[in-house]
């Protein structure tokens, strides 16, 4: 079956969107336990590169702060999917999108299982924390995002990856609904302008908090060979004007 096709199936109905919600938020937590721990062990620090990925797709145009005054100052990552080489974080030149690029082309968050595969092989994650600055009365979110990768997976396992964000010190997450792919198949995959649920999760408006994005990839497999990767990942920031009541 043809990718977009496929794609096409994962569509979920209105009844099987709250139970695949429940089901993804659960294991959610499973993966931010897992990444905040890593995160505690280590952190890899990130440079920046302004203006090599300019432009945004699938966010509309609504009013933003001069891009020149946002500066993307931190980023540091963590997880058992990251690995240990450097990373630049790309921010457009119009300050709506933002890119963890690895020096390494190789650096990839990869999942597998089958023979030799333990069960946290099936389960790898890459948890960015991200400091941006901007002009004081403006407020961010993550819009959509962007993932391109690859699966091998015989029959049997199925492939899944997904996202979610928050901002530091505030509760609620904003996530994407999963891409499931199931075997057999090994094609690559372009999963393009995948939106995060509403309401978005938009930054404090009288406070600056680091963005924490959370990147996840699984197999589930029963004893058969499956790998799922994800080689590529680029985010979308919408723009809002702060209320004065917000900044106060």
């Amino acid at each position: 079956m043809a990718l977009g096709s496929a794609l096409l199936l994962l569509s979920f109905t209105q009844e099987g969107k709250s139970e695949g919600t429940i089901r993804m938020s659960r294991e959610m937590d499973e993966m931010k336990d897992a990444s905040s721990a890593a995160a505690a062990a280590a952190a890899y620090p990130i440079s920046q590169r302004r203006g090599v990925d300019d432009g945004v797709d699938g966010v509309d145009n609504d009013p933003s702060p001069d891009p020149t005054l946002v500066v993307l100052e931190e980023v540091k990552y963590a997880g058992s999917g990251c690995g240990h080489g450097a990373v630049k974080g790309v921010l457009s030149k119009d300050a709506k999108s933002l890119t963890p690029l690895p020096d390494d082309s190789e650096v990839k968050i990869v999942a597998q299982s089958g023979s030799g595969a333990s069960l946290s092989d099936s389960r790898k994650n890459c948890h960015y924390s991200v400091v941006v600055t901007h002009p004081a009365g403006w407020s961010y979110a993550l819009a959509s995002a962007q993932f391109d990768g690859s699966v091998d997976l015989d029959g049997g396992a199925t492939g899944i990856q997904d996202a979610y964000y928050y901002f530091q010190g505030v509760g609620k997450n904003c996530a994407v609904l999963p891409i499931s792919i199931d075997g057999p198949k090994t094609e690559r995959f372009q999963a393009g302008n995948r939106t995060f649920e509403e309401p978005l999760c938009w930054s404090p408006c009288n406070n600056e908090r680091s963005l924490q994005i959370n990147v996840a990839a699984r197999v589930r497999a029963r004893g058969v060979r499956g790998v799922l990767s994800i080689e590529k990942q680029k985010f979308f920031l919408k723009w809002r004007k702060c209320s004065d009541d917000e900044t106060a």
